[in-house]
């Protein structure tokens, strides 16, 4: 495995699980390529029954339905336990009040941003330069994500 492959999984999955995700249910592992599939696609976050589900269904062997009910089910898991209070954490705001449970969609994208900002941190910290441009920065997940996508089809 790739060293940017490696970064890309753990952020992804360190992510999840601080926002208080549980990583045993097999809605953990859907949402997890949901959201680097939707870091290297942005659009499809507008099109999840259509496009971003069947294609993380195509890799497990399972419909698009079965990807989209699982992330539900992990979601729903995490909103009646009270773990998503994990996100405030992350946000570094008030924002989970116990009263408003995320969407797949929203969860997804809001998760992608604060991977796709982690990501940037450790690329730009790392950088012998010092301080690159947040566009090259963004230019080079782009380029590592098409990369991890094509080694993990």
């Amino acid at each position: 495995m790739q060293k940017s492959s490696f970064i890309i999984q753990t952020t992804t999955s360190n992510t999840l699980l601080a926002s208080g995700l549980p990583a045993h249910l097999q809605g953990f592992n859907f949402a997890k390529d949901a959201v680097i599939l939707s870091i290297k696609k942005p659009n499809s976050l507008q099109h999840l029954t259509k496009e971003l589900y069947p294609e993380i269904g195509k890799k497990y062997g399972v419909s698009g339905s079965i990807v989209e009910r699982s992330i539900r089910s992990s979601i729903d898991y995490a909103y009646d336990s009270e773990s998503l209070y994990g996100l405030n954490d992350l946000l570094n705001i008030q924002f989970f009040t116990g009263k408003n449970k995320p969407s797949n969609g929203y969860y997804i994208a809001l998760i992608a941003e604060i991977v796709k900002n982690k990501i940037l941190d450790i690329i730009t910290n790392n950088t012998s330069e010092g301080q690159n441009s947040r566009t090259q920065a963004l230019d080079f997940i782009q380029e590592e994500m098409a990369d991890f996508i094509a080694e993990n089809a």
